[in-house]
């Protein structure tokens, strides 16, 4: 698909999308009528010829100064659940979060806004063909809408790989790799010595983009000398999430009545909850009979009862939304990424130390 360096249009759009203009102009203002895959094709198209169908919102002249302006408006970009669009229902983590970042950019005198996708839905954001945010922040991105997105704002990204697509980029993750090494000689120095290590065996779209830790964990494991005796990798759909866990679990009894395994480090907070439930439910005594410990991406980790190296998602936001407004207000910022310490929480699921207690933040 070319671009041409004169202002695309609506026609330009309809053209390559291969529908009348009638179509075009209809489906971008939201009207029905269409089939998805119709929809869906006309935004890839707009976006890709980063097509702005409103010129006067391009920016708002400023006479004293001779500048562009907009609004002031921030975007930040993350991609749901499908579940969760069909329900109708946010989780309390990505709420808390957003909270979190509308208190970050208000105290620049900015404001934000949140668009959510999916990508069995598409991506379809009228604000960015509008030209109308002067900034987005892009949570765990996939390839679709890093294309559609990069080059038409500036853009910091969040929970994203190093790669030819990104490395011009400023990206703040978790340094969950430092994390993990010093959770690992943490639970090498508590006395572990025989782990199960859960894994999610799931095709991840764009794993190119996305910073997976599950190789990384077993390399810590064994650079501090615990051995990995069970290396589960199962297929953990959400729709099929409780009873593959409770077949892992089933797994596991009879492993740790005979002392096979002194540990359970799970690659995800929602896969180690189902697992503390069902084995207390068989009598597993945790911590004494077998240590839980589990990775936590998410938001929320002061409220998790199970041990975890758990990303400082407050530090994350705020040096995400720092680096963005930096970029817009014309200060220099580098490409790359920019690393945050996460926080270690080895509390009652593990042996030897007291509920709750901080070992590093």
């Amino acid at each position: 698909m070319s671009r041409n360096t004169k202002a695309v249009t609506i026609k330009d759009v309809a053209r390559e999308a291969g529908v009348c203009l009638s179509a075009a102009s209809s489906i971008l203002n939201h009207k029905p009528g269409y089939s998805e895959a119709t929809r869906q094709k006309v935004w890839d198209v707009a976006h890709a010829l980063q097509y702005h169908p409103c010129p006067h919102a391009r920016g708002i002249h400023n006479h004293a100064s001779g500048k562009q302006t907009k609004f002031r408006l921030l975007m930040h970009v993350f991609h749901i659940k499908k579940r969760d669009i069909e329900q109708n229902i946010c989780e309390d983590h990505l709420a808390q979060y957003c909270m979190f970042l509308n208190y970050e950019v208000q105290k620049s005198n900015y404001f934000l806004t949140h668009y959510w996708y999916n990508r069995a839905y598409g991506f379809r954001c009228s604000l960015v063909l509008n030209d109308a945010v002067d900034g987005i922040l892009l949570g765990v991105p996939h390839l679709d809408v890093l294309t559609a997105l990069k080059g038409q704002v500036p853009m910091v990204l969040g929970n994203a790989n190093l790669s030819d697509m990104t490395r011009d980029m400023p990206i703040v993750n978790s340094d969950m790799s430092g994390g993990l090494n010093d959770a690992c000689r943490e639970l090498a120095r508590r006395g572990y010595r025989r782990c199960a290590l859960i894994r999610d065996a799931a095709d991840i779209p764009d794993r190119e983009l996305q910073p997976l830790y599950e190789d990384e964990m077993e390399l810590a494991l064994r650079r501090h000398h615990i051995g990995i005796v069970q290396d589960i990798r199962e297929y953990i759909d959400s729709e099929i999430h409780e009873q593959v866990v409770f077949a892992i679990a089933q797994r596991l009894i009879p492993v740790i009545r005979k002392r096979e395994i002194d540990l359970i480090f799970t690659e995800n907070i929602d896969y180690a909850q189902s697992l503390l439930r069902y084995l207390r439910l068989a009598d597993v005594r945790i911590p004494e009979e077998v240590g839980l410990v589990t990775l936590h991406q998410n938001s929320g980790y002061a409220d998790s009862d199970i041990a975890c190296i758990a990303s400082d998602w407050r530090q994350v936001g705020a040096t995400g939304v720092g680096l963005l407004i930096d970029i817009i207000e014309g200060k220099e910022v580098a490409p790359g990424e920019y690393l945050i310490p996460p926080r270690l929480l080895l509390n009652h699921t593990l042996r030897n130390l007291p509920p709750r207690e901080e070992l590093c933040s």
